[in-house]
């Protein structure tokens, strides 16, 4: 069991779960998140062997970047992002590993303006998406609070992989960022 603060920290490894002894949990949070969205991290990186570090504070966009740099200069081959807020289901490992892509997002309900919508913006369509399909769609963007990604993506782009920053007249958030350049790469 891992030690923090003098007392245990442990969660039960699934039975039958695949070891990735190459996986890293991260989740970001700007201060205190939700109990069982720690819970959830800890648990599915134990399940599969790997890793979970919580980065707290913001800008996220200048943590994810630091935090992508150690992760390409440890052994570390998958690196699962989530932020403090989003509880993914305990086989969305398994369910992203499924996808054969450099990057997979997981679909979640998000507050957008005045309405519930999805975080992802569905590559056929204009924004987010209020509806998506059931099966796996590409997407052109997506919030970064539950998304898979294998090193070879990180190793395909140039840094700075996370920022938030004017282009022109309008704020490119760290998500819109990141997705525009997986896109391009």
């Amino acid at each position: 069991a891992a030690r923090a603060r003098g007392a245990d920290v442990c969660a039960p490894r699934a039975r039958g779960a695949e070891q990735l002894p190459g996986l890293h949990v991260a989740l970001f949070t700007n201060g205190y998140p939700y109990v069982d969205a720690v819970t959830r991290a800890v648990e599915l990186a134990r399940r599969h062997g790997g890793e979970f570090s919580r980065v707290i504070g913001e800008p996220f966009s200048l943590r994810r970047d630091a935090f992508a740099r150690r992760f390409l200069d440890s052994s570390g081959t998958l690196l699962l992002l989530l932020e403090g807020d989003v509880v993914p289901p305990e086989d969305v490992v398994d369910r992203l590993l499924a996808v054969p892509a450099p990057v997979v997002t997981a679909v979640y309900p998000r507050w957008f303006e005045d309405r519930i919508t999805s975080n992802v913006h569905a590559a056929s369509g204009q924004g987010w998406s209020d509806v998506v399909p059931t099966r796996v769609f590409p997407v052109k963007r997506c919030t970064l609070g539950c998304v898979l990604v294998r090193r070879e993506a990180f190793e395909r782009l140039q840094a700075p992989w996370f920022l938030a920053t004017m282009a022109g007249d309008r704020f490119v958030d760290d998500d819109e960022w990141f997705c525009g350049a997986v896109r391009k790469a």
